[in-house]
């Protein structure tokens, strides 16, 4: 197989663009990296539509029978130089492989399950990887984030997720309102995490189903979440800080929720 050298390559260009909103957007695709990125993608039926790997890939066993595995599943792959591989790629040293992956069509109605995680706002995109992971570790059923949450493809949201984005269902660009109505059709009832909440998470009922939200880093929850509340827990805090990182406190509504689930009788 030639291996190309040029980063004026029109695909080149296009799979360095998926490292970009806009680019993602106009494609519907997005970018991972690295030997076990591809794997899991490989392994969960991600509908990978571009591979390119450079001879640092080859230097391995691993790697080797990966790209066997592309061959088998008629999946395209390229051989570029470690430059062109620099140039697609978003980390700083490259681990031989990178590729295009579609991105998945989830609308609310696809969701199953009975816990859900609402991701309202949030900025800060390791925050939202780390949320997605922490998600399907303790059984959720998805991830649903709102209009003006930082982008699930994004590729330091990736990397935080540890490929757990191709785990569970992440919907995206969901409106407030659009999301009330449909929990409401279904009795969900919608949990707020909130510093001012009167009731502490751990002393609150959280057996699904319902959804969890976590707002805004520094806003917290909005204003329409907050009104149409079942319930605002809080986190007690103990040493003097004024609040927790968004993917941690997650991290422990979600599991005690899946604590509460398994205890039921």
């Amino acid at each position: 197989m030639e291996m190309l050298t040029s980063v004026q390559n029109p695909l080149v260009k296009q799979l360095a663009g998926l490292k970009e909103k806009k680019g993602r957007d106009g494609t519907g695709l997005f970018l991972i990296e690295g030997v076990r990125f591809v794997e899991e993608a490989l392994g969960a039926g991600a509908e990978i539509v571009q591979v390119v790997y450079s001879p640092r890939l080859t230097q391995g066993e691993r790697g080797c029978r990966l790209l066997e595995s592309f061959g088998k599943v008629k999946i395209p792959v390229l051989s570029v130089s470690e430059k062109v591989l620099a140039h697609v790629a978003d980390t700083e040293t490259p681990q031989g492989i990178a590729a295009a992956v579609r991105i998945p069509q989830v609308s609310l109605d696809k969701l199953n399950g009975e816990l859900f995680l609402i991701v309202d706002e949030v900025q800060d995109p390791g925050n939202l990887g780390s949320i997605i992971r922490s998600s399907l570790a303790a059984g959720a059923g998805g991830v649903v984030c709102t209009r003006g949450t930082v982008d699930a493809y994004n590729p330091k949201t990736l990397r935080s997720t540890m490929g757990a984005v191709f785990g569970l269902p992440v919907v995206q660009g969901i409106m407030v309102e659009e999301l009330l109505q449909w929990l409401s059709e279904r009795w969900i009832p919608l949990v707020v995490a909130d510093s001012a909440g009167d009731n502490i998470y751990y002393e609150s009922k959280l057996i699904p189903p319902l959804a969890l939200v976590i707002g805004n880093e520094g806003q917290g929850p909005n204003r329409l979440m907050l009104e149409n509340a079942a319930l605002k827990i809080r986190i007690p805090l103990y040493g003097r800080v004024e609040s927790l990182n968004a993917a941690v406190a997650a991290a422990l509504l979600l599991f005690e929720s899946a604590r509460q689930a398994a205890s039921r009788p």
